[in-house]
This record gives C-alpha cells, sequence and structure tokens, in this order.
C-alpha cells in the first residue's frame, strides 16, 4: 500500500476506527507531555497532513502525521494506518500510534510569546 492510499485510509477511517496507542508514544518521553487521551484526540480531531516517514529508524509500512496541539505546538506522530478485509466481508480498520513527538519552546514555554517580538 502506497503513501496515496494510506493517505485516503487514514482521513476515511480516523473518526470511527479503532485507535491503538503504544505506551512508548506517551510513556517513555515524559518531557514531550503527551497523554493518551489527547493522542487519540490529535488523530480524529486535528488537521494535517499524512507524510513518508523517512527518519533512519522509521519502522517500515509506518507514516506521519504532522499536525499541531491545542497550544499550537508542531506536532509529528508516527502511525500504522490498517485497513483489512476479512473473508465474511467484515472489514478490519484501526490505527495504531507508536510515536509522538512535539515541537517545545523551551522547557516551559515561555520563549514562544516572545518569538516575533524584537529585543
Amino acid at each position: 500500500m502506497g503513501l496515496t492510499d494510506k493517505k485516503r485510509i487514514f482521513f476515511r477511517i480516523r473518526k470511527t476506527c479503532s485507535i491503538i496507542v503504544k505506551r512508548h508514544a506517551y510513556l517513555d518521553y515524559p518531557e514531550r507531555k503527551f497523554t493518551q487521551l489527547e493522542i487519540i484526540n490529535i488523530i480524529r480531531n486535528n488537521n494535517g497532513q499524512i507524510a513518508k516517514n523517512d527518519y533512519p529508524s522509521a519502522k517500515e509500512g509506518s507514516v506521519l502525521f504532522v499536525t499541531s496541539d491545542d497550544d499550537g505546538n508542531k506536532c509529528e506522530l508516527v502511525l500504522f494506518v490498517e485497513e483489512e478485509m476479512d473473508c465474511l466481508t467484515k472489514s478490519k480498520k484501526m490505527i495504531i500510534a507508536i510515536s509522538a513527538y512535539r515541537k517545545l519552546w523551551g522547557h516551559n514555554n515561555e520563549t514562544k510569546k516572545y518569538k516575533n517580538k524584537r529585543i
């Protein structure tokens, strides 16, 4: 399945499918301050783009969902998008979030308000 197919499937199934969030996405990096519920809400509700995951450590078949959180911080979620048809014509639709990255402005988000000001 190519990137175009994964994009089409992701945006079609994300509102109604099962979303599985692996523990690595929110527990292994507490400084990113993600919760399991926040990751699910980002996948279901936020606008963004599906891009090729070309990081050196990328899992084969994964894609990046590039979006922003409610505070405007850039987020990248590493996802697997799966849609399989069973022999009884039941489809299995799921999105698996295996990792989550967030671009923060400093340690406590204080420098963000000075981003566009001249000093």
